[in-house]
């Protein structure tokens, strides 16, 4: 379908599983999600549910892959003080970006 080719974490997704495939060795695709995907607040909604879109799809990708020595997982930060965080109404476990650093 021509949505997928528009996605191209989609499209990178199929590329790295098909060279891990050709591999045939214990393999490994880690996806970055955010804590904004299950805390849909509306200042920053479009931003969490694009990553609630990786989280799923590392989901069916862990599912259909899991078989073949392919493990997949998701990462899911936390709140980092922005911006768009600052704007946005959340107001608990949210860092600054020194203590990211330190």
């Amino acid at each position: 379908s021509d949505v997928y080719k528009r996605q191209p974490y989609i499209n990178v997704t199929k590329l790295l599983l098909l060279k891990m495939k050709q591999r045939q060795k214990k393999s490994a695709i880690i996806f970055v999600s955010s804590a904004s995907s299950e805390n849909q607040n509306g200042q920053i909604g479009i931003y969490g549910s694009t990553k609630i879109q990786n989280k799923y799809w590392a989901e069916y990708v862990s599912l259909e892959y899991s078989s073949r020595n392919i493990d997949v997982l998701c990462l899911t930060p936390g709140f980092v003080q922005t911006k768009m965080i600052s704007q946005s109404q959340i107001a608990f476990f949210i860092v600054d970006v020194q203590q990211c650093v330190s």
